[in-house]
């Protein structure tokens, strides 16, 4: 059974990614908290777009033959999943569906260091620890890299970091 301030702190993320302004049920701490990942996402997504020059990251011409398969919406050598995560995204971009590829990345690996923040509140982190291991998750070069790219480690990684928020097990649990 989750306790309150597991709640509390979900329904904190969850609010940050969603409105500055909550509906009425959330507490001036859950919109606060809210405001504060929300802000993190930003200033995240404005530091890397700004220092880190947006670049196909898989070598040898891979990177490219991945936004092809996102563009066409067919099937790789190793699977649907490219182009089932991308097709969508790469086709509003006709001219240049790798643009569009690096901007949904940049968008949501610019979420991956708040929800670290989350997941250190969850397991009973101050505010201090949790935000130092946000920040230095958000300062990391090689994930600064790969936000900006059409790597699908991207979304792995932030689905994974949703999953654990979503999970019922507690992660203080012993």
């Amino acid at each position: 059974m989750a306790s309150a301030r597991t709640h509390r702190v979900r329904a904190s993320a969850s609010g940050g990614f969603l409105a500055l302004r909550g509906p009425p049920w959330l507490a001036a701490r859950e919109l606060r908290d809210g405001a504060l990942v929300a802000g993190l996402s930003i200033a995240t997504f404005a530091l890397r777009w700004t220092l880190v020059p947006r670049a196909f990251f898989h070598q040898n011409g891979q990177g490219p033959g991945w936004i092809d398969v996102a563009w066409r919406g067919i099937q790789s050598a190793y699977g649907p999943g490219y182009a089932e995560t991308y097709h969508w995204i790469a086709t509003r971009s006709a001219d240049a569906p790798e643009g569009a590829v690096f901007v949904a990345n940049a968008c949501v690996g610019a979420m991956i260091p708040a929800l670290a923040y989350s997941l250190a509140r969850l397991a009973s982190s101050s505010r201090l620890v949790a935000g130092a291991i946000a920040v230095l998750i958000a300062i990391a070069p090689v994930g600064a890299r790969l936000a900006q790219s059409e790597s699908y480690f991207v979304p792995m990684t932030w689905l994974l970091f949703i999953a654990r928020s979503r999970s019922r097990t507690p992660l203080d649990s012993k």
